[in-house]
């Protein structure tokens, strides 16, 4: 469309998110407002639509470990969904973006449900569509705020359980069930030992010959002093670290009772695993959400 030509009411609402956030250019910009400001449905639509963005926004400020492209892929479907909704009767559109704004966060979690958006390892699906493919399940621990969170995805049913190692206290245990997804289905959980010190758990689900140990910190920070040099087991090892530097560790290896040396002199929590493992088959990684993983 030229700039300066009439805008249809159907074209308008294809630019609302686009309007909202300041990106068009000046001519489709001043066609847009003249459409508006002539229209009142259309008026009264956009800012129905508006109400839901702002709801939207403080959703991402509340749910936990947000997508990173969750915006930008609600908002491309919100567009589409105005389009639609407005060929069939436009009240209705109106009466949706009122009703889910009205919801606040409650409202802006179902239409996340609804559309089932999902995003891994950089490929981006829809539940609504296309043919289910294999899921391999993922675990993943991140370090949010002073708190471990775990997630799981799976594209099948598995039990899950974690238990505290030394208190053989059970913190999760439940099915997650991805049969129906063809993007699989999450688990998401805070993990919350409430102990001063760093504490290990055992994380286990079907399908994996032994359980993978989690040493996440405590709620006070340890001060063993860097000089001391130390002997003990992986698992020894990864407590020490977590509750020094601040951040999970995750074992991921056959053998957690394997004896290793260290210190705690470092200024990075991964250099000094890098230290105590360097001379064995072992490795340490350090991922994108601030936990170490030792395989």
């Amino acid at each position: 469309m030229k700039a300066g030509h009439a805008m249809n009411t159907e074209k308008t609402k294809e630019f609302f998110t686009a309007y909202y956030e300041g990106t068009l250019e000046r001519g489709l910009k001043e066609s847009f407002e003249r459409k508006l400001n002539s229209d009142g449905a259309l008026r009264t639509e956009y800012q129905a639509f508006v109400e839901t963005f702002k709801a939207l926004e403080s959703l991402k400020q509340t749910v936990p470990e947000p997508d990173y492209d969750l915006h930008d892929r609600i908002m491309a479907r919100l567009d589409r969904h105005v389009l639609d909704e407005g060929r069939k009767n436009t009240s209705r559109s109106v009466s949706f973006w009122r009703n889910l704004s009205i919801g606040s966060v409650a409202g802006a979690l179902l239409f996340v449900a609804l559309y089932s958006l999902k995003y891994d390892g950089g490929l981006v699906t829809s539940g609504l569509s296309g043919p289910k493919t294999t899921v391999t399940d993922r675990l993943n621990i991140a370090w949010r705020q002073g708190e471990a969170v775990l997630s799981f995805r799976t594209g099948d049913q598995k039990k899950f359980e974690v238990v505290s190692v030394d208190s053989g206290d059970v913190l999760f245990r439940g099915t997650v069930d991805g049969r129906q997804d063809a993007d699989g289905e999450v688990l998401r959980s805070p993990i919350t030992t409430n102990r001063a010190e760093s504490a290990l758990l055992s994380i286990s689900y079907t399908g994996i010959s032994r359980p993978v140990l989690l040493a996440v910190p405590g709620t006070v920070p340890s001060v063993a002093k860097s000089t001391d040099v130390k002997t003990g087991s992986l698992k020894e090892l990864a407590l020490a670290v977590a509750g020094k530097y601040r951040v999970p560790i995750v074992l991921d290896v056959s053998d957690p009772e394997k004896t290793v040396t260290w210190t705690l002199d470092k200024a990075a929590a991964v250099d000094v695993l890098n230290s105590a493992l360097k001379g064995s088959t072992l490795t340490c990684e350090q991922r994108q959400e601030k936990s170490i993983w030792i395989r």
